[in-house]
């Protein structure tokens, strides 16, 4: 059985002997999944017999990527977020074909007297930390980050908004990528 309405699965038995491995195979409705973002599901098997003993359980994950294509001008941006301290907001971010250049943009609203005190970390398609920013910290009057990262390879990549673990409180933060030919 699966706790997610979006998983489907399409078999109802497998069998298990010793150590060996087992396939599950599954369906995906896109219909439900419309947002970008990680979904993740459990799946859990019981005996099949009048004990219904549970015997394993595994989680079904997937990533729905932001899109950057002409119809956005390779560009997107999301303003005024928040992030709570010690937690972290995802971005998963597709690279579109023909692109490699990217630039991430931290930043806040001076104006607005909001605090912040947030970094963002960023992964490559492989799961590997590409960067740590540097901290935006509004005691401090800062306004901006601004990276830029070249060669990169396709895929799918991840930027997350670290709420710095020594804020004081929430930060409030604009994220801009965009990327470049």
């Amino acid at each position: 059985k699966c706790d997610a309405d979006w998983l489907t699965l399409i078999q109802k038995k497998t069998y298990l002997r010793n150590d060996q491995l087992t396939a599950v195979n599954v369906k995906v409705n896109k219909s439900i999944l419309k947002e970008p973002g990680l979904y993740t599901a459990k799946i859990s098997a019981l005996r099949d017999d009048a004990s219904k003993t549970p015997e394993f359980d595994m989680l079904a994950t997937v990533v729905i990527p932001y899109e950057f294509n002409s119809s956005n001008n390779y560009s997107m941006n999301w303003k005024d977020q928040n992030v709570k301290q010690g937690m972290i907001k995802r971005y998963f971010i597709k690279i579109p074909a023909g692109q490699n250049s990217m630039k991430i943009t931290l930043s806040r609203d001076a104006s607005s007297n909001k605090y912040s005190r947030c970094r963002y970390f960023l992964y490559d398609n492989n799961g590997i930390q590409i960067d740590i920013s540097r901290v935006l910290y509004s005691v401090t009057k800062d306004e901006k980050v601004e990276n830029y990262y070249y060669d990169l390879e396709p895929g799918i990549y991840e930027v997350d908004i670290d709420g710095f673990f020594l804020a004081n409180d929430s930060s409030t933060y604009n994220l801009g990528i965009q990327f470049l030919s």
